[in-house]
C-alpha cells in the first residue's frame, strides 16, 4: 500500500526468493525496515503471517503466532493511502507474488500477541473494533470456471472489496483454491447488554461459528429466539418482564461449542426502578407516597 503520490508514505510485507520476510514503512520517500534474521517461511506449507507496526513506531513480523522479528521503523504517516495491494510491490520491478493467500485482514491497531494467536485458531467476525477489511476468500467453485467472480468482498461494513486482475479464474492455478480451515470459530458480537426497567425491550446479538453451538443460562424474565445452532446466526433477547425492584439484575449466558471446544459468555443486565417521593396537597391535607418511575 501507498500514500499519495507514487513511491510516498509506503508500507509494504514482502517475501523474497529465499523465504526471508520484510516489513518496510517509509516516511515520504526515506525507507525504513525489520528483516527476518533467515528463511522463516518454506514452499508447500501453509503458514499464519501477521505484521504489525504500533503508533511508537514498534514492529513485529509473526509466523504462527510466534514473533519471529521485531524492531523500530518510521511511525506510519495518517495518509489516504489510495493503492493498495494483494500480491503486487509498489516497484513495478518487483515479482509478483507467487503463492497462495487466504483469511488476509486490515486494521486500524497494531494486534497484540494474543489476538493474533486468536486470530489463527479462530479467524474473524468481521464486526470486530478496528477491523478494516476481511478478505476470507470463500468465493468461486475451487478449480473450476470462475469466469464471472472478479471482485474479493470484505466482510466488514466497509466498501474496501478488492478486484481481481490478470486472474485466468479456471483450472488449479490463478484461480479460487481450497483454502486452510479455521479450525473452530465461535464468536460473539457483544459481551455484556443493558436493558432499561420497562419490558419488552428488545436487543439483537450476532454469532459467527463454523460449529454446532449450544446458548445457556437464560432467565425468566429474558427470552431468546434461539438457543441453539449450527453456523453464523443473529438473535434477538428480549427483556419480556419490567423490573420493578429498585436493583439491577443480571443473568450471565454461556455460548458454546456442543463439542465444548470453545466458550464464551455474554452478561445481561435489566435496570431496576428509581423510587420517587410524591407530595400533593389538597385542602388542609398533605397526602404522601412512594411510586416507582418506570
Amino acid at each position: 500500500t501507498n500514500g499519495y503520490g507514487y513511491l510516498l508514505n509506503s508500507i509494504i510485507f514482502r517475501i523474497n526468493d529465499s523465504g526471508v520476510l520484510v516489513l518496510q514503512c517509509s516516511k515520504g520517500a526515506d525507507n525504513s525496515e525489520i528483516i527476518t534474521d533467515a528463511a522463516v517461511v518454506a514452499t508447500g506449507k501453509w503458514y499464519h503471517v501477521a505484521a504489525t507496526i504500533s503508533s511508537q513506531g514498534e514492529a513485529n513480523i509473526y509466523i504462527d503466532g510466534k514473533s519471529v522479528k521485531s524492531g523500530g521503523v518510521y511511525i506510519p504517516v495518517n495518509d489516504y493511502r489510495k493503492n493498495n495491494w494483494l500480491g503486487k510491490s509498489t516497484w513495478s520491478s518487483d515479482k509478483y507474488f507467487s503463492g497462495a493467500m487466504d483469511e488476509v485482514s486490515f486494521w486500524s491497531k497494531a494486534l497484540t500477541p494474543s489476538e493474533i494467536v486468536n486470530a489463527k485458531a479462530k479467524g474473524f467476525a468481521g464486526w470486530e473494533p478496528n477491523l478494516i477489511a476481511y478478505y476470507t476468500f470463500d468465493q468461486g467453485v475451487v478449480g473450476g470456471v470462475n469466469s464471472s467472480i472478479t471482485s474479493l468482498t470484505n466482510k466488514t461494513t466497509n466498501v474496501f472489496n478488492g478486484t481481481l486482475t490478470n486472474f485466468a479464474l479456471s483450472g488449479n492455478s490463478s484461480n479460487w483454491i481450497k483454502g486452510v480451515d479455521v479450525e473452530h470459530k465461535l464468536l460473539m458480537s457483544e459481551s455484556t447488554l443493558s436493558y432499561g426497567c420497562l419490558a419488552n425491550e428488545s436487543k439483537r446479538i450476532k454469532i459467527a461459528s463454523n460449529i454446532e453451538w449450544v446458548l445457556s443460562g437464560t432467565a425468566e424474565w429474558l427470552g431468546i429466539s434461539q438457543n441453539s445452532g449450527s453456523g453464523d446466526a443473529t438473535l434477538i433477547l428480549t427483556a419480556l418482564q419490567a423490573n420493578n425492584a429498585s436493583t439491577e439484575r443480571t443473568v450471565t449466558l454461556t455460548l458454546k461449542g456442543k463439542d465444548d471446544s470453545m466458550t464464551t459468555t455474554l452478561t445481561v443486565s435489566q435496570s431496576g426502578v428509581t423510587p420517587t417521593l410524591v407530595i400533593k396537597e389538597e385542602g388542609d391535607f398533605v397526602f404522601e407516597k412512594v411510586s416507582n418511575n418506570a
